[in-house]
């Protein structure tokens, strides 16, 4: 089931930085050598790097990719440091949970007044909710791992006694 979502989510990232890719060359290429800018590129540009962020959140997080700044590590022992790592994973999660309830305010405010992108009209509640249940499918992760880590440490503290 791991490997299906993280395969799943890496294609979906995946192919939005293609498609921004794409688009960008389309539009910078039309715009200097034709004058004739792509239309929409802006709308389409947000709409897809959001996407990409969301959707990787969940692996970078399950897969404890995140940016650490370890400077202290050799200071505190062991224990202290599971310690933080339960208290930094909690307060990440608290806030993405927050970001996710924010979200599906939005998402669900978008679709009562039925609104859209601009140029495109893409309806933005589609996207609202997809980012929404990113982020607490990444809190699904970050406690996943959490317990994890948790555990193995605490098996690996048993087999060295």
């Amino acid at each position: 089931m791991e490997k299906i979502c993280e395969f799943i989510l890496n294609s979906i990232s995946g192919l939005g930085l293609i498609i921004l890719t794409i688009i960008t060359c389309i539009d910078v290429t039309g715009r200097y050598l034709f004058n004739s800018p792509l239309p929409g590129s802006t709308e389409l540009t947000e709409v897809i790097l959001g996407i990409v962020v969301f959707a990787s959140l969940p692996i970078l997080c399950w897969k404890n990719e995140n940016i650490v700044v370890d400077v202290l590590d050799r200071v505190f022992s062991t224990l202290i440091r599971n310690i933080l790592i339960v208290v930094l994973n909690l307060i990440i999660s608290i806030s993405l949970y927050h970001l996710g309830n924010k979200l599906l305010i939005l998402a669900s405010r978008a679709a009562k007044y039925g609104q859209s992108t601009e140029h495109l009209e893409l309806k933005t509640s589609y996207f609202l909710t997809f980012m929404a249940s990113m982020c607490y499918f990444t809190i699904f992760c970050i406690l996943s791992f959490g317990l994890l880590h948790i555990y193995t440490s605490y098996k690996k503290e048993i087999n060295e006694c």
